[in-house]
């Protein structure tokens, strides 16, 4: 019985810590990441914005399912194996800014991705930022320990550079 009560003890004491950890941190950030990509900015903005398509070229991405328009913004259902998470267009500057944000209020995190293009010689310059919310504690000591902080956006970026090399 002792060693029972001494094991429950140690479990508690550590659920109390890691929320102790988890309310001192901060339940936001930011992540950016910018680089050339081959292509024009039409080119990449017709890939970006091409949501049925991201199961091809984006890893974790199973299916996507549009859904019906937000105030005449676009809204879809991405599926992973983490789960579906919707999202809906934010901000519409074709060719230029792009903005999304998860609509979905139960997933203990949440925050908005901007991209913008800028034409360059060689390509155009995209910079994608992540404006991040966890809400879970448990999920912002996780993160925050033992997550790349920019490792979403430099991922997307990966796979879009090679969708655009693909393209040719």
């Amino acid at each position: 019985m002792r060693w029972l009560l001494w094991t429950a003890g140690v479990v508690v004491g550590i659920v109390g810590v890691v929320l102790g950890v988890g309310l001192l941190l901060p339940g936001t950030h930011t992540a950016t990441a910018s680089r050339i990509v081959r292509g024009t900015p039409e080119e990449i903005w017709e890939v970006i914005t091409d949501v049925e398509a991201f199961p091809s070229w984006r890893p974790g991405v199973e299916r996507v399912e549009r859904l019906p328009e937000e105030r005449g913004r676009m809204v879809w259902r991405e599926h992973s194996a983490t789960g579906p998470m919707t999202l809906r267009v934010t901000e519409w500057t074709p060719f230029f800014q792009l903005a999304t944000r998860i609509a979905d209020e139960d997933l203990g995190f949440g925050g908005s991705w901007t991209w913008e293009l800028i034409a360059q010689p060689s390509g155009t310059q995209v910079t994608l930022t992540e404006n991040g919310e966890i809400d879970n504690l448990f999920y912002r000591v996780i993160s925050r320990f033992f997550m790349d902080p920019e490792g979403s956006v430099t991922d997307y970026l990966d796979a879009l550079e090679r969708r655009m090399a693909e393209a040719g």
